[in-house]
């Protein structure tokens, strides 16, 4: 099976930090943000805190007004009404928001759905002739119409007036309707393009009640709005988040009576999440139409009863669960039909069947997209006619790839992800023929490989409740915003994994800084034996997510990936001929100083890093008294000229033009940059160098709290504050040694101290006074992130968190690779 690319976005942390400060985030929150696109301050408190407010007004719909118009002169003189949906939940959801809206106004309207196994979707001749039968004037349609050319102007030739509100793509010239709603139309000025076909609907609700004094109704349709424009799988971004936010309080609070006997009958009492409406609630709602009519769900979504509203619930779940069953007969069955075909010829997958039910091939189509990551369309063959339904990767535009096979369709719509066709039997081969010559001249074999999108890398110590807790301000969760992805690199297991009951897998990762985090692997119970391999690292795409069990909450990590590389059973790389740098792991050494006695033992000249001045003395104790060290010499500040000595120890980067045979890393570098530049000089050189790495995992640990400890966060920055505001009342005035001495700060040292109050100068909380004293300025608000050195002081401990780990648990060969390619990058 082919590994999936990960994919990790880049976002600038600068960004990051400053949204984290002004929004009252935290920085990884807000670095999902920015992976998201939004940059800039507002775009991102509008899209954490929605607001009604923020849906655009109706009247910018194409011909919007002209619909109101007609419908009120419909209900004036006392015309007939019809609404025509289609079969889904985005269709019976718009189809029920009608109806209660003219229920509301007092107006007789009827609605008429489709049969799907017997008429198919849309509109047809045969329904049109029937509904001017029985008397209608004005026919609205919802979720459908932009296609059906031909049948409306059947409907403009015996006499009725049709006014189309869609959402799908139109495949050519409006049809000629009296009006046509669609934001998708060439001519939409509309601000967003990507209502689902009950957001329409309720954008001519709007459009109707505001005219009538009671613009506040529309609100208490919500719910079904929300149920369409997610179950229907439309982007929940834009005018779309904030209809499925508020939508789904009003689900929540269960007003209606039909969804409070449907969550009652499935036991969903909880908030009401876009997850419940995706796989508990749309499924049921679909169903009947899949299996059926869909009468039964708009009486359940506009009834006044509870005991209907529950026996129809009743039919639902038992509806739900016969789907259930016959799409598991389809999916084996489609399953075994491509796992025959030759994957690697065909790049699109074209299956057809005289056994299949045509209401679930869309739902198998899905699930053969999931499992083999290809274009599927799977077709349902009945008397001799193929009505199929396709689903499809991010790579390839289904509608536009299917609207090239036109000419061997009888009928199809859709769009870039799904879309349904209708086929003569004999066609089919030739149309799954003609569509994988299209597939295979759009999609590359990258295209074909499983992707994991993932919003940001994170080191373990900022996984906390905190962030699970805040992540509810990014829902609902959804096409184009969906649940985050976070990524932890070159992390240990620790302990044994455990098999749950179920086949889950349980294990706890590491870091090098010695945080530690539970992580769930569901449905994973085979990667038991491999985690057990103490010789690996991992790299894991997760989910953040609260576990809660007697009172008490938890955080656990819901694994979607995993990585495991195994490290290098190599000492030395590369072993061969060839390169001038070889690196040398000896990571986790018992005994730094033997090592380092036997290597200066050989009388080659040797460079040794070290993280301090304390270190630096300790080191040459150490060596002189266990042999005479060498000829020792010790660096403490950048050297202004040339250094002698056969040994170097030194605690500052070395400029470039020092060589050694050996360049000895005793304690681990927290700067990347610093860390190239010590290793710089190697590839430089013609002559033969060794990188020895000697550090262990206690001296990663002491290397990251020593960075956090030098970079004053905000809570050691408000502590400052107090500290400086109580000695400016006590003394009137402040000397940094009144600061250094103060028992508020022991815990802070006095590089933090002094960057802490270049952060306030940089904010203009304090001025400089005469003989060293500093005063306190009078201010108004001030936001850190205006402060240059804090935006630093940020993102050192951020990148030395990644930078530490990595460099003790990533493998030689990709230390070595990655030194060598940011070499290339200095020159």
């Amino acid at each position: 099976m082919r590994g999936k690319i990960w994919r990790i976005k880049k976002t600038s942390l600068d960004i990051s930090l400053r949204l984290a400060d002004r929004l009252r985030i935290s920085p990884l929150l807000a670095r999902v943000l920015v992976s998201r696109g939004y940059n800039d301050v507002e775009a991102a408190r509008r899209f954490l805190h929605p607001s009604l407010n923020d849906l655009h007004d109706p009247f910018l719909l194409p011909d919007m007004d002209r619909a109101v118009e007609r419908i009120r002169r419909a209900i004036s003189s006392g015309e007939k009404i019809w609404i025509y949906g289609d079969y889904d939940v985005d269709g019976t959801a718009a189809v029920s928001a009608l109806m209660l809206t003219f229920r509301r106004m007092g107006v007789e309207t009827e609605y008429y759905i489709p049969n799907r196994l017997i008429e198919g979707y849309g509109l047809n001749r045969d329904a049109i002739a029937e509904l001017k039968d029985k008397g209608c004037d004005l026919l609205i349609t919802v979720d459908c119409g932009i296609s059906a050319y031909e049948e409306i102007e059947y409907a403009n030739e015996i006499g009725m007036d049709v006014i189309v509100t869609d959402h799908h793509y139109p495949k050519g010239d409006p049809p000629p309707a009296c009006c046509v709603i669609n934001p998708k139309l060439p001519n939409s000025s509309y601000p967003f393009k990507d209502l689902a076909g009950v957001g329409v609907a309720f954008k001519l609700i709007q459009a109707l009640m505001s005219g009538v004094g009671d613009e506040e109704f529309p609100e208490s349709l919500l719910d079904l709005v929300a149920l369409g424009t997610i179950v229907d799988v439309t982007p929940l971004t834009g005018e779309n988040r904030v209809l499925a936010r508020f939508g789904l309080e009003r689900l929540t609070e269960r007003e209606r009576i039909g969804i409070k006997a449907l969550c009652d009958s499935i036991g969903l009492s909880s908030k009401v999440r876009s997850y419940h409406v995706s796989f508990l609630i749309g499924p049921r709602l679909n169903a009947s139409g899949r299996l059926d009519t869909a009468h039964s769900v708009v009486e359940l979504l506009t009834t006044d009863s509870y005991e209907r509203a529950y026996q129809i619930s009743l039919k639902l779940n038992a509806d739900n669960l016969e789907r259930q069953k016959i799409e598991s007969q389809i999916l084996a069955q489609a399953t075994d039909m491509v796992v025959a075909m030759d994957l690697r010829r065909e790049k699109g997958i074209v299956l057809a069947s005289e056994r299949w039910h045509r209401g679930v091939v869309g739902i198998v189509a899905s699930r053969t997209v999931e499992r083999f990551y290809r274009p599927a369309i799977l077709i349902a063959v009945e008397e001799g006619e193929g009505h199929g339904s396709g689903r499809s990767i991010p790579e390839f535009d289904l509608f536009e790839g299917i609207s090239r096979c036109a000419d061997l369709l009888i009928g199809f719509g859709g769009h870039r992800a799904a879309a349904g066709i209708k086929i003569e039997r004999e066609r089919i081969p030739e149309f799954r023929r003609r569509f994988n010559e299209v597939v295979g001249e759009t999609l590359s074999e990258e295209d074909l490989t499983p992707k994991v999108e993932i919003d940001v890398e994170t080191p373990l110590h900022e996984l906390n409740l905190q962030l699970v807790e805040e992540m509810e301000l990014l829902e609902p969760f959804g096409l184009g915003n969906p649940s985050p992805l976070f990524a932890v690199r070159n992390v240990l297991v620790s302990g044994s994994p455990t098999v749950m009951r179920g086949d889950h897998l349980r294990f706890y990762v590491t870091d090098g800084a010695g945080e530690t985090r539970e992580v769930i692997g569901w449905n994973q119970g085979r990667l038991q034996t491999p985690l057990s391999n103490r010789n690996i690292s991992l790299d894991i795409a997760f989910q953040p997510r609260l576990n809660e069990w007697g009172g008490v909450k938890r955080l656990r990590l819901d694994m979607r990936d995993i990585q495991i590389h195994q490290r290098d059973s190599l000492a030395v790389y590369p072993s061969g001929e060839g390169t001038t740098v070889k690196l040398v792991d000896r990571r986790h050494i018992p005994d730094k100083f033997k090592y380092l006695e036997r290597l200066i033992d050989r009388g080659e000249k040797v460079i040794i890093y070290v993280r301090g001045e304390p270190e630096l003395e300790r080191l040459a104790e150490e060596l002189e008294r266990r042999s005479d060290g060498g000829n020792l010499t010790l660096i403490r500040e950048k050297p202004d000229g040339p250094i002698e000595g056969d040994v170097i120890a030194s605690c500052v980067v070395l400029p470039p033009q020092i060589k050694a045979r050996h360049i000895v890393f005793c304690h681990p570098v927290p700067s990347r940059a610093d860390f190239v530049r010590m290793c710089r000089p190697a590839f430089l050189s013609d002559d033969l160098t060794y990188i020895h790495l000697i550090f262990n995992q206690n001296d990663v640990q002491y290397a990251v709290r020593s960075v956090f400890e030098r970079h004053p966060g905000r809570e050691d920055l408000e502590k400052l504050y107090r500290s400086m505001r109580r000695i400016t009342s006590e003394k009137g005035e402040i000397r940094f040694e009144d600061l250094k001495g103060n028992s508020g700060l022991r815990m802070m040292r006095e590089e933090a101290i002094l960057k802490g109050m270049e952060i306030f100068r940089e904010l203009g909380l304090i001025e400089d006074g005469p003989s060293g004293t500093i005063r306190l300025k009078e201010t108004g608000k001030v936001s850190l992130s205006d402060s240059e050195t804090f935006i630093r002081c940020e993102r050192a401990k951020y990148e030395a968190s990644i930078f530490l780990n990595r460099l003790l648990w990533r493998s030689i060969t990709d230390l070595w690779e990655e030194m060598r390619g940011a070499v290339r990058g200095l020159h």
